[in-house]
C-alpha cells in the first residue's frame, strides 16, 4: 500500500487500465462480425482490404507523431500520464 501513496490520483491503475483493453477487445468481437457480414454480402467485397489498409495507415500516422522517436521509458511515462 506504501507505493501507492506516491501516484497522483488522477493516474489510473494499471488493472483499470486493463479492464477497458478487455472491454475494447470484447466490443470488437462482438462487432467484427457484423462488419464482416456487411462486406461479404457487398458486390465488391474485397474494399474490405482497401478499408483495413486505410484504418492501418491512420494508426501508423497516430503513432508516429504520438511517439516521435522517444525511448521506450519515455513511451511508458507518457502512457501513465495520459
Amino acid at each position: 500500500m506504501l507505493h501507492m501513496v506516491r501516484t497522483p490520483p488522477s493516474v489510473p491503475s494499471l488493472s483499470e487500465l486493463n479492464n477497458t483493453m478487455v472491454g475494447c477487445i470484447g466490443t470488437g468481437a462482438l462487432i467484427s462480425p457484423l462488419i464482416a457480414t456487411q462486406f461479404a454480402q457487398k458486390e465488391y467485397w474485397y474494399f474490405h482490404y482497401l478499408f483495413l489498409l486505410g484504418a492501418t495507415m491512420i494508426t501508423l500516422s497516430v503513432m508516429v507523431t504520438f511517439f516521435r522517436g522517444k525511448a521506450a521509458e519515455g513511451i511508458f511515462l507518457i502512457t501513465l500520464l495520459v
